[in-house]
């Protein structure tokens, strides 16, 4: 399944989406280590910026056979 959450913590928009998939493939990672953040891939990265651009942030985190878990942090002051 899929789960999408908005909540509002002051003047922060926070926006997460998280499923419980097989997560996303980092041959960099050790298998050992649990919720590392992902290499990005071209889509990500370009999320990545855009939203850097507007002061937000931007991470995501996966662990193969455990899902992947994308939040979003935005300044309400440029939305």
């Amino acid at each position: 399944g899929v789960d999408v959450i908005l909540q509002r913590e002051g003047h922060t928009l926070i926006l997460t989406i998280s499923d419980d998939g097989e997560g996303i493939l980092n041959k960099t990672k050790k298998s050992s280590q649990k919720k590392q953040p992902v290499q990005e891939k071209m889509g990500l990265q370009n999320m990545r910026e855009r939203i850097q651009a507007i002061g937000g942030t931007f991470a995501v985190t996966s662990e193969p056979g455990e899902g992947t878990e994308v939040r979003v942090s935005l300044n309400m002051e440029f939305i």
